[in-house]
């Protein structure tokens, strides 16, 4: 499942008139537009800190953002069966990532371990 976001947004059509040519706003009409959640920003932004002088393609950015976008729900659904509550501790996410990386080697380490880094930063930011 993905998360999809709509809003509502007016659009406002501009008409010329046959005198002066001045536009003038005609009713706005309202239309639903669906989000699709995407981590290209931050993947873009983490690529920029790295490199400063790469870029990347659309391909290749739809990709990253697939991978991104599986990995967050496979963690989600692993802590979701682990404990079947709505709201989601530390220690359910950290034993959550070591069941889905499990097997990976010093994947599952690094990922434990930034993890617990950014918690700290976030919590002596509060």
């Amino acid at each position: 499942h993905q998360v999809r976001y709509s809003s509502l947004f007016r659009t406002m059509k501009s008409t010329s008139t046959k005198t002066g040519g001045a536009k003038k706003a005609s009713t706005a009409a309202r239309r639903k537009k669906t989000r699709k959640e995407s981590y290209s920003l931050y993947i873009h932004r983490v690529l920029k800190q790295v490199h400063p002088d790469m870029a990347i393609s659309k391909k290749a950015m739809k990709v990253m953002d697939d991978m991104i976008c599986d990995v967050f729900h496979r963690i989600a659904a692993t802590s979701k069966d682990c404990k079947g509550r709505s709201t989601l501790k530390q220690k359910e996410i950290q034993t959550a990532v070591k069941l889905t990386f499990s097997g990976t080697g010093d994947l599952e380490k690094h990922c434990v371990s930034e993890g617990t880094k950014a918690i700290g930063k976030f919590q002596a930011s509060v």
